[in-house]
């Protein structure tokens, strides 16, 4: 999973920091994953991309929607909205359910604002460590794609603990995990 995931914010990172777009849109069924090889993944799906600068609007996927694009109009930064989305998405991902189960996203959020999120189902503390700050309420304190890049979770693990993918962190999922979990993601929005 730290491959795919790793790829993922590089793509971010690419996307803000040299071509200053935000994607808008992150969510499972948005990141393909090669056939060929299982660690190499595609993000799909700009239509929803906005220029860092230009006025967002409260439009997307609800169970990824950050909370700040329902409680405020003219937003201009869609950086923290990307890593919310990308926080949701590890979320389901880990736990095998969204982390907003609501129809309306506002009942979802205004409980996050309540009790925060609920990460006692990750394991790992590492990457619960991870997601917390990717789900962190206040978008000016959520992680960047650029530091998340940089987090523990991604860094290698001694020789005894090292998984067969490039020694980085095992948490206790690989990429057939990962492949499987946007599976079944897929197939529930498709359903709906």
């Amino acid at each position: 999973m730290q491959a795919i995931l790793y790829q993922l914010l590089e793509a971010l990172c690419y996307l803000h920091d040299t071509l200053h777009v935000a994607h808008m849109d992150i969510r499972p069924s948005n990141i393909l994953i090669t056939t060929s090889n299982a660690t190499t993944i595609k993000l799909c799906d700009f239509n929803r991309a906005s220029r860092l600068g230009s006025v967002l609007v409260c439009d997307g996927t609800p169970g990824y929607m950050a909370p700040e694009l329902l409680m405020t109009m003219g937003i201009t930064d869609g950086r923290p909205t990307d890593m919310w989305a990308v926080g949701a998405t590890l979320y389901e991902l880990c736990v095998g359910q969204p982390l907003l189960s609501v129809f309306t996203p506002t009942e979802g959020h205004l409980g996050i604002i309540r009790r925060g999120v609920d990460l006692h189902h990750i394991r790992d503390p590492v990457l619960q460590d991870l997601c917390h700050k990717l789900l962190m309420f206040d978008p000016g304190a959520r992680i960047t794609a650029a530091a998340a890049l940089q987090h523990p979770f991604f860094l290698p693990t001694p020789r005894s603990t090292r998984s067969s993918g490039g020694g980085m962190r095992s948490s206790g999922g690989g990429g057939e995990h990962w492949l499987a979990a946007c599976r079944i993601a897929c197939r529930r929005r498709t359903k709906s």
